[in-house]
């Protein structure tokens, strides 16, 4: 049988043999990506992780967009990897990017919380540690990183709280330290004003006998 291409222009259907040919590239495509993903896990175990992070990267130029699950195993080896290399902006880009192909990926959210954490985003990372309990509530490593950062973050609103009372006392009492002056020097200005209205009055007193006598 035949398709209309274009204008009206007919071609023909594949082949059988084009078919086989397709099908036999995509299975040699799934292979490639799936060895590639397996040396980089093994370069992973034996702490080459720059060259794990290379074979992840070209496994991932062999994965389809349909392909899901590989694509979320490969980008959570690869935020892993960088992890280890301590580049935690690009593990937790790999772990988004995982959550943006899988929003259930429970790895992912690890991943992700893991990176917020070393960055110094201790709610965020909190946030993405509950989200990955919700899905997996027996997730012992995501339990233990929420009670962990739930402890964390109630220490530093308590801290934090410390401090804004402590700052609130100071200027409390520098205000009234202030005003302490302020009342102060105002007292002895009304003093001064007081002793010079008196002798002001006692020098008008004596011009007005020394006048009279």
């Amino acid at each position: 049988w035949e398709r209309q291409v274009g204008h009206g222009a007919m071609t023909s259907a594949p082949t059988e043999e084009e078919e086989d040919g397709r099908v036999e590239g995509e299975e040699t495509r799934r292979a490639h990506a799936h060895a590639l993903r397996l040396s980089g896990n093994d370069l992973f175990q034996r702490k080459s992780y720059v060259a794990a992070i290379e074979h992840y990267t070209r496994a991932l130029g062999h994965v389809a967009c349909d392909e899901e699950e590989d694509m979320v195993k490969i980008l959570n080896n690869r935020s892993a990897a960088y992890a280890k290399l301590g580049d935690w902006e690009k593990s937790l880009l790999d772990a988004e990017r995982a959550l943006g192909v899988d929003a259930s990926s429970v790895r992912s959210y690890y991943r992700g919380g893991m990176a917020l954490l070393e960055l110094g985003h201790l709610s965020r990372s909190l946030c993405t540690f509950e989200l990955g309990l919700s899905i997996d509530p027996q997730n012992k490593q995501l339990g233990k990183m929420v009670e962990d950062l739930q402890g964390k973050v109630r220490d530093v609103f308590q801290r934090s709280r410390t401090e804004e009372v402590k700052l609130s006392r100071e200027k409390y009492e520098s205000t009234i330290e202030e005003r302490l002056v302020a009342e102060s020097l105002s007292g002895e200005l009304e003093r001064r004003e007081r002793e010079m209205r008196r002798e002001c009055r006692e020098k008008r007193k004596a011009k007005v006998e020394e006048q009279q006598r």
